[in-house]
């Protein structure tokens, strides 16, 4: 760490900064603007060396410039950006009011890393409260506008793709989320999407080897939908292990699949070491004309 004296003009605020930001009049800012006219700043600014981003002090070098200074004393630190981010949340959390969603949207971004959460000042039971409370929040604020269909055809422009831009063993991330193009029964696979961390549930819907083809004129087929009984079994098995190998004691799984390969998804999930509790039953809206006797109107969700 090192104390130099920088202008003002050469500091930059962190654009991720998640309090709210005091202005002249509000009740803090006023407070904060005595003390340091009684006492002066005690403490010096924390500054990142990459481009001078302010990390700790937004408020009080806000009111240094006000009432007339140039420069000010800043504490360099050199972190890498989740550090950074962390570091500011941690020197935030004793004062002021948070800007809720900004800091919900930092705090899940730092949960994706490998990070230990609680340097910043929270644990998880402070995390999970505040991001319920957000979630309130967004709840009892007016219904946005819809989105309204327009006339994009999905089908005619992924039809103009030559070659996908997404590779196997590609992974994207999306915001909080991660989607690999990968392969469920291979266990690398699936330990490299969850990067060492453990699940808390399991959703899938996995192939009911039922021999799918689409409605569309290509006619598309779904991989592994056509498979011999044992070999069914086997592909299952495989994914359900994989699975079970990443998820935290006492996690959950639920299984969409076709009641006429139900044996094979049951047994499966039994041999692979999960606990099979019971069927639940998703009833739709319309039913689904077939050659049965019987139309289904419902599908089975295997927990």
């Amino acid at each position: 760490m090192e104390i130099v004296k920088l202008p003002i003009e050469n500091l930059n605020a962190a654009p991720y900064n998640p309090r709210v930001d005091l202005k002249p009049g509000d009740k803090e800012y006023e407070k904060l603007k005595k003390s340091i006219l009684t006492y002066g700043y005690i403490d010096p600014i924390i500054v990142s060396k990459r481009g001078y981003v302010v990390v700790g002090g937004h408020q009080r070098l806000k009111i240094l410039q006000a009432i007339g200074h140039k420069t000010v004393d800043v504490s360099l630190v050199d972190l890498p950006l989740a550090q950074e981010k962390a570091l500011n949340i941690a020197l935030n959390k004793t004062g002021g009011d948070w800007d809720l969603p900004k800091l919900q949207e930092l705090l899940a971004e730092l949960q994706e890393t490998d990070m230990d959460i609680e340097i910043t000042g929270f644990d998880d039971l402070e995390i999970e409260n505040l991001l319920a409370s957000v979630l309130e929040e967004e709840e009892t604020k007016p219904a946005k506008k819809q989105a309204v269909e327009d006339d994009f055809d999905a089908e005619e422009e992924a039809a103009k793709i030559k070659k996908p831009l997404t590779q196997p063993g590609d992974i994207w991330l999306l915001g909080r989320h991660r989607l690999l193009c990968g392969d469920a029964t291979k266990a690398e696979d699936v330990r490299r999407l969850t990067d060492g961390k453990l699940c808390n549930m399991v959703f899938t819907d996995p192939p009911y080897n039922v021999a799918y083809v689409g409605k569309t004129a290509d006619s598309l087929k779904i991989q592994n939908d056509s498979m011999a009984d044992g070999d069914f079994y086997k592909f299952l098995l495989q994914a359900y292990t994989n699975m079970l190998e990443v998820v935290a004691p006492g996690g959950a799984i639920y299984v969409c699949h076709a009641d006429t390969e139900g044996l094979n998804f049951r047994k499966a999930m039994v041999d692979a070491g999960w606990l099979l509790k019971q069927c639940l039953v998703w009833v739709k809206n319309s039913m689904v004309l077939g050659r049965q006797d019987y139309h289904w109107q419902h599908g089975a969700i295997r927990s």
